[in-house]
């Protein structure tokens, strides 16, 4: 992976002055470092990466049963790997990862979609600014194993705590269930959960412009405002228009076109997009390079 990124970025000494990749290493809960985590760390440390720590304590399973006592543990984990990283590379860039789960009392299995998920992130992105770094959240997640009202209550609620808390960067767009698995469908469904997220936080101006006081008495009573320059003005900067996904039609319109939910409307656009998208071709150079260090790679670890 790091001659690939090598190899991208046009050599070892662009790498290090402008990173590619953030590597990700996971204290494995109570109050561990993985062994091999470390060492796939060291080796993208020397080829100077940033480096996001993020332990998945859960609560009453591998982490107290209160919230509070979670969070007091991942930050230690947290804290202590960071620790390591400035001992072995002074100055390395360090992602703050606070994604702590629950564990469900009544199957021992990790919850993604609780309603202590995003509590969690929330204190998560407080302690990670308290100390002056950047956060990394687990958000936009949930148990659902299909696109239903559950994944979408779970997956948006706890999105939203964490967009408007302040948090830098959000897993995972694509998953399925509790990481059962990744679904395209799953990743466009994200797409447009993220973009009405986006929306939510970005909030809306007042001035005297946005009021519009003269507009409004210029309009009068009974008039309306849909050829009015004010509205030409603003409509697309203040209003999110949706992708065809969502369904603002009338009834009517909806069973015209179907009676589609929201699972099938996905799964068009991404048959639209599987038929047509044509990405930009890879510099031939870089694609045979490239090619030479996975077949190496292969030999290597294949044998």
């Amino acid at each position: 992976m790091l001659e690939i990124y090598k190899a991208a970025a046009g050599g070892r000494e662009t790498l290090r002055s402008n990173p590619m990749v953030e590597v990700f290493l996971e204290p494995i809960s109570p109050l561990q470092l993985p062994e091999t985590g470390l060492d796939v760390m060291m080796a993208f440390l020397d080829h100077g990466q940033p480096v996001s720590i993020g332990p998945m304590a859960m609560t009453s399973g591998t982490a107290p049963a209160t919230l509070a006592g979670t969070l007091a543990q991942e930050n230690a984990e947290i804290l202590a790997g960071i620790v390591v990283i400035q001992t072995l590379a002074p100055g390395t860039p360090v992602m703050y990862g606070g994604i702590p789960h629950i564990m469900d009392p009544r199957t021992s299995i990790c919850s993604f979609g609780s309603p202590e998920q995003g509590l969690m992130a929330v204190a998560m992105v407080q302690l990670a600014r308290s100390y002056g770094f950047p956060v990394y959240v687990n958000v936009n997640l949930t148990d659902s194993k299909v696109l239903d009202a559950q994944a979408g209550m779970e997956k948006m609620g706890g999105l939203v705590q964490g967009i408007l808390a302040g948090a830098d960067l959000f897993g995972h767009a694509g998953i399925r269930g509790t990481d059962h698995g990744g679904s395209l469908a799953w990743l466009l469904a994200d797409d447009e959960a993220m973009t009405f997220a986006r929306r939510i936080a970005a909030g809306f101006s007042v001035d005297d412009e946005s009021l519009a006081f003269d507009v409004i008495a210029e309009t009068g009573p009974g008039g309306n405002y849909l050829s009015h320059d004010h509205t030409l003005r603003h409509f697309r900067e203040e209003l999110l228009i949706p992708d065809a996904v969502w369904s603002r039609d009338a009834y009517d319109g909806w069973r015209a076109k179907g009676s589609t939910g929201f699972e099938d409307r996905i799964g068009e656009r991404l048959s639209s997009i599987i038929q047509t998208h044509q990405p930009s071709p890879i510099d031939p150079a870089l694609d045979r390079e490239i090619t030479l260090i996975v077949e190496k790679a292969r030999e290597e670890l294949v044998g």
